[in-house]
């Protein structure tokens, strides 16, 4: 128990780090371009358990263990503005999350997380390459489940802006290549159980995906990523913010044009002031129409 109390700041990495990591993790192959007038449907589901606590790269002694599901329901339509390829979308999430054994102290809690609007503007297209350039911009709105009494909240009580751009390319007539980079200004949290407030740096995450296409409408892939959530400040006492190095590999396979089926499996690499995954489930359905 002393532990736990002594680390439940590390809580609130955890749920930025969950209500966020839909918004900016990347799907290989969700880069490209799709024609105008395009609407999508996508349904995500995550499951993750981890095992591990960690006090900056030292790990915390005891049983600790932390179980989150997520499913997540995007919309989003393409067009043209002014003969720019743009994309608006809305991400809603429904996130359940739980600390036992030794991290039970921490709780538990389940909800609608934090809504995000995001826009992406296409700035580079070249299909003899089959290459793209995307930037994109993520809002987060305070609209989720949120406690302050509580340790854990799917919701974060606070607005987050995020600043993202990604490449992509065939690199070999089978293999496809993509780079994505981001930085994530947050608000401030006003709303905290011993008063006061929570401030944090900027956070940033570098991610590369590779494809291998077995057909056109087949591929296996794997992906790397790291993350820097951002110092943060509570209360006015200064803490290392949580750093994460992750992989999952899968594969993504079309049954149609305009369905889309991906499978992932994945876990934290390296973690530095927060849980670390042992395992990871990812399943994506997106529908075009």
């Amino acid at each position: 128990m002393k532990n736990i109390m002594k680390y439940a700041c590390l809580s609130l990495a955890l749920s930025s780090m969950i209500s966020s990591s839909y918004a900016v993790d990347v799907d290989a192959g969700g880069i490209g371009p799709v024609p105008a007038g395009t609407n999508f449907f996508a349904y995500y589901y995550q499951h993750a358990e981890r095992d591990e606590l960690y006090s900056g790269d030292k790990e915390v002694a005891g049983n600790q263990k932390l179980v989150s599901d997520v499913m997540l329901f995007r919309f989003g339509h393409y067009y043209k503005f002014k003969n720019i390829p743009m994309t608006t979308q809305l991400i809603i999430p429904y996130a359940r999350m739980e600390a036992k054994e030794d991290s039970a102290a921490l709780g538990s809690d389940s909800g609608i997380g934090d809504v995000v609007l995001t826009q992406g503007i296409y700035l580079y297209r070249n299909d003899a390459i089959k290459g793209s350039a995307l930037f994109t911009q993520y809002l987060a709105l305070p609209t989720g489940s949120y406690d302050q009494d509580k340790n854990l909240n799917v919701g974060e009580n606070r607005y987050k802006y995020v600043a993202q751009l990604s490449y992509t390319r065939k690199i070999l007539p089978k293999v496809a290549w993509e780079i994505i980079g981001d930085t994530t200004f947050y608000g401030t949290n006003d709303k905290l159980a011993t008063g006061g407030k929570l401030k944090q740096d900027n956070g940033f995450q570098l991610q590369t995906n590779t494809r291998y296409f077995l057909k056109d409408n087949w591929d296996v892939r794997a992906a790397l990523s790291y993350a820097d959530m951002g110092d943060t400040e509570r209360n006015g006492v200064k803490a290392d913010g949580m750093k994460q190095t992750k992989f999952w590999v899968g594969t993504s396979y079309s049954p149609s044009k305009t369905t889309n089926l991906i499978l992932y499996v994945g876990r934290d690499i390296k973690v530095e002031n927060g849980f670390k995954e042992n395992q990871r489930v990812n399943f994506r359905f997106v529908k075009l129409f």
